[in-house]
């Protein structure tokens, strides 16, 4: 009985998933409501809600993991940010829940093992081809997203942004897609298998996010080294990717279509200097998970992104931990990191390395649909450390 119902939400996540950040944006437009209601989060929180009440050793299982220490210590650096800047914003306590909730999301289903491989590979084709699909019918219908800067979304023009109004966050989930459809989907039919890797590489393309190009680029490089032997079929993919994204279309009108764009260049050089200055004045533990943004306010940074969706995260994950953790924080990070990737399949490490990448222009690292995304795909392709 708990499996199916565990079963259900799952199937509930997959349908949610393709729809990415749409549902929130129409409850905010409705309710006119602040904070982000996200149907993926209550989802992943009710998963973890029924698994812990109907096993006990689930909770300390977590605990026990990486996941425990992590928790500890984002919690740690948290208060004690809090503390020294005088102000506790509950907020602030919820998006840390919600990470480490995903975190445990992910765990758990590669610690039960209750999906299994072909239903894994379903929801990647699904996942990937729906979001493809979305993408390609925002492009071409709505193609002018500029009307929704004014709830702090930015201001795009002839790209693909949906379904998570954002051509990096898309770009990445698709990404990630073309990766695990290449690596994962043994189809019988040749034909097919290289449709689907078009249509969702198509739509890859139409998002004109430069991070996103170079994280598979980077990916698919990473695992040729992996595998130590020229593969034709890999070379003649990369070839063909790297060509079309010279001969993309690129409307009149759209700053965000020209790759050789240089405003989006100098913000996240100006971020990242921001982020860093929060960083040297508060070293050792950071001003805690999610404080950027009181932080922000007081006028260390820069008070004009207080109100945009990326206020509390920065433009490069990696400074974003420094800055929220101090060395400690981030050096326990890494460790735990390194443990994770260690004895990994090319695959799998193939599919980090492009999230890893992509993190250096965008806070990928936090985001909750690759969290989730990962967290289903490792939960039968990653290898149990021995």
């Amino acid at each position: 009985m708990i499996k199916s119902i565990k079963k259900g939400i799952l199937f509930g996540l997959i349908v949610t998933f393709v729809f990415g950040q749409l549902p929130s944006l129409i409850f905010h437009l409705a309710f006119q409501t602040q904070m982000p209601i996200r149907i993926v989060d209550l989802l992943v929180g009710l998963y973890l809600l029924i698994t812990i009440f109907s096993d006990k050793r689930v909770l300390s299982v977590i605990m026990s993991s990486f996941i425990g220490k992590v928790a500890v210590v984002l919690s740690f650096t948290l208060i004690l940010g809090s503390v020294m800047l005088g102000v506790f914003e509950a907020e602030n306590a919820l998006y840390l829940v919600r990470f480490i909730s995903y975190l445990s999301f992910g765990y758990l289903l590669w610690y039960e093992k209750i999906l299994n491989k072909k239903e894994v590979v379903s929801f990647i084709l699904v996942t990937g081809v729906c979001v493809a699909t979305i993408g390609v019918i925002q492009y071409f219908l709505f193609a002018d997203m500029r009307a929704l800067k004014i709830l702090g979304w930015d201001d795009h023009y002839f790209r693909l942004t949906a379904p998570f109004l954002d051509p990096a966050f898309t770009g990445i989930v698709l990404v990630l897609s073309v990766l695990s459809v290449f690596f994962f989907w043994k189809s019988r039919s040749v034909s097919l298998k290289v449709i689907v890797l078009l249509f969702i590489l198509g739509a890859l393309l139409l998002t004109y996010s430069r991070a996103s190009y170079l994280s598979l680029v980077a990916a698919l490089a990473i695992y040729g080294l992996m595998r130590q032997k020229i593969q034709l079929w890999l070379f003649l993919f990369a070839a063909l990717f790297i060509g079309s994204i010279f001969v993309v279309p690129r409307p009149n009108g759209s700053e965000g279509v020209k790759l050789e764009r240089t405003f989006s260049i100098i913000l996240k050089a100006k971020n990242a200097r921001e982020v860093s200055e929060i960083f040297m004045k508060y070293p050792l533990f950071g001003v805690g998970y999610n404080n950027l943004c009181t932080v922000i306010s007081s006028g260390i940074a820069t008070q004009t992104t207080r109100y945009s969706h990326s206020c509390s995260g920065a433009d490069n994950s990696f400074i974003l931990i420094l800055a929220t953790t101090g060395v400690v924080g981030g050096l326990i990070l890494l460790w735990g990191g390194v443990l994770g990737i260690k004895g990994q399949s090319p695959e799998m490490i193939a599919l980090l390395s492009a999230v890893l990448v992509h993190t250096q222009f965008t806070n990928t690292l936090f985001y909750p649909w690759v969290l989730l995304w990962i967290g289903v795909v490792g939960s039968v392709f990653f290898k149990k450390r021995t």
